[in-house]
């Protein structure tokens, strides 16, 4: 890339997005990122991120499969009980065979059923989380294995719905007792998160101390976020960095991260999101 103006631009031609990139005192500056090879907003047509709704009843195989193995098993079972020697004998044999064939017919459903569910569902995507998170922390010179170092950062994704982004899995990284959140829904507007929505780019926010109360009502103040939603805020996190995924200028996802770490989101690493981000939309793009 070669620097104009305090702006990296591609030496090759192609449609760019803007990443902002933490300088000295939280300042930042913009890193133009090359989309003809696959940028982190524009990566391709009809891109379609999983949702957390459920599966419909008519693609479901468990209720086709109750409806054909249950009636003739309780047919079996009353016939058996009107026959007499040999016969009885015989049906009663056939009707435990078709039982155990019955159960066993049930149990494979539910389990095609549970695949589906996880083919279609964004819970597919945790493991290109999982990658992204490790590769951040072991960027940052902290061992992706040990607990506390992980715990420096979190990673999750919130998908696009009407007014609102919901978060489609709970975070990676993190500590525990603050994993938590899929279903969790905002405005589209609200927050590091809603401005990568809205603006089409990727946002970075960095707290310049440790003062909660002044963070909360920067929030509000800058970032949109309703009194509600900055109550629910950690005190501990210090970094944020927000990436849209999407296509030809819609957003269709966005990739959230957040660091114990104000120093964390270096100008290499959130390069290295960036590329990431790349990577996760084209396996939902191919998958």
């Amino acid at each position: 890339m070669e620097a104009v103006g305090g702006t990296a631009r591609p030496a090759h031609a192609g449609r760019t997005c803007e990443v902002a990139i933490p300088q000295e005192q939280g300042h930042a500056r913009h890193r133009k990122v090359d989309a003809a090879s696959g940028a982190a907003l524009e990566v391709g047509i009809g891109l379609e991120f999983p949702t957390l709704k459920k599966t419909s009843l008519v693609e479901l195989e468990l209720p086709t499969t109750l409806l054909l193995t249950v009636p003739p098993a309780i047919a079996a079972v009353v016939g058996m009980f009107k026959l007499d020697g040999w016969p009885f004998y015989l049906s009663a044999f056939a009707g435990v065979w078709l039982g155990f064939g019955s159960v066993f017919k049930v149990l494979q459903a539910r389990a095609k059923d549970r695949k589906l569910a996880e083919l279609r569902g964004p819970e597919r995507l945790r493991g290109c989380l999982y990658v992204m998170h490790a590769a951040a922390i072991a960027a940052r010179g902290l061992s992706p294995k040990k607990e506390e170092d992980r715990e420096v950062l979190r990673v999750t994704i919130h998908k696009a719905d009407g007014e609102e982004l919901v978060q489609l899995l709970d975070y990676t990284g993190g500590t525990p007792e603050h994993r938590k959140g899929i279903g969790r829904r905002r405005s589209c507007r609200s927050g590091v998160i809603g401005r990568a929505y809205t603006s089409a780019e990727p946002a970075y926010f960095r707290r310049e101390d440790d003062d909660f109360e002044k963070y909360k009502r920067e929030m509000r103040e800058r970032w949109h976020m309703l009194p509600s939603e900055t109550d629910g805020l950690d005190s501990d996190r210090r970094a944020h960095v927000a990436v849209p995924i999407g296509d030809d200028g819609k957003v269709a996802a966005v990739v959230f991260l957040d660091s114990s770490d104000r120093d964390f989101f270096t100008a290499s690493i959130q390069d290295m999101i960036v590329a990431h981000c790349i990577g996760l939309a084209q396996y939902v793009q191919t998958s």
